[in-house]
């Protein structure tokens, strides 16, 4: 995560950026990147995740987190069931360990300002519209102080190219009022 936080260091003290609008987005396994930022770093007044994730998770190929900070693991969720099964169920079966899922769930409540949750209600990837649903139900049970919206489409992981632009725009829109 220190990659990320010098690029927030580097923000900061740029001249020609306002530092008190910063704001980070990320898709798929980049909103885990995201989440984590923003739930780390409070400079971050806005975050737009698209197919988000609830968890850090192991890397596909390597059973240790996808994710450091400070040369150490972050807590993170491996895949359950053998190569073989559709990566969804893996996927959906791994959420089922609620022992585990609430050791690596993100800090939500810990973010400093509104966030955009963009899922597909059809990923064949992750849930992501499950997920999404899920952070919404956490931030209110946490009484989150800031603005959260989640647009759902009836599409995959990686949207269509008839949801693109609207899926654009409402990024923009969204940084546009809330940076």
């Amino acid at each position: 995560m220190e990659y990320f936080i010098e690029a927030i260091n580097y923000l900061e003290n740029h001249p020609l950026i306002d530092s008190s609008k910063i704001g980070v987005v990320g898709g798929s396994r980049g909103s885990e990147a995201a989440f984590l930022l923003a739930s780390m770093d409070s400079r971050i007044k806005s975050v737009v995740v698209t197919t988000p994730s609830k968890v850090a998770w192991y890397g596909l190929t390597v059973p240790k987190s996808a994710w450091t900070i400070g040369g150490q693991d972050i807590p993170a969720l491996g895949l359950e069931l053998d190569s073989n099964a559709k990566l969804l169920d893996r996927f959906t079966v791994a959420l089922e360990n609620k022992t585990n899922v609430n050791k690596s769930l993100f800090k939500f409540e810990n973010i400093n300002g509104p966030i955009l949750m963009i899922s597909a209600e059809n990923d064949q990837v992750w849930p992501s519209f499950q997920m999404s649903k899920d952070i919404e139900v956490y931030l209110k049970s946490k009484q989150f102080k800031h603005k959260v919206v989640h647009n759902s489409y009836k599409t995959g992981h990686g949207f269509s190219k008839e949801t693109a632009p609207e899926i654009k725009k409402s990024i923009i829109n969204h940084f546009v009022r809330t940076l």
